[in-house]
């Protein structure tokens, strides 16, 4: 499914996965993923993962107290909003 396409993705650009969740409700889910480090180019990957079908957002955070990858929110893609 959709978890699987994902985590292979991640794997081919070289991104170690130290935890992931994954919930759903009905036809809705959402997935949070762990990582270690952080990727080279992360709206590269966020535009790659957007091209799988049913991921409609994503969302870097970055290290919660921490100034190594933005403010909360940073880059952050909605693929159902672009025509």
């Amino acid at each position: 499914g959709i978890l699987g396409k994902i985590t292979t993705y991640l794997g081919e650009c070289g991104i170690n996965i130290t935890q992931q969740l994954n919930l759903s409700k009905g036809d809705i889910s959402y997935t949070v993923v762990d990582m270690q480090g952080f990727p080279d180019d992360p709206t590269a990957i966020q535009g790659e993962l957007s091209k799988i079908g049913g991921i409609y957002s994503s969302r870097f955070i970055g290290v919660p107290f921490s100034n190594d990858f933005g403010q909360p929110g940073t880059l952050y893609h909605v693929s159902w909003f672009e025509n």
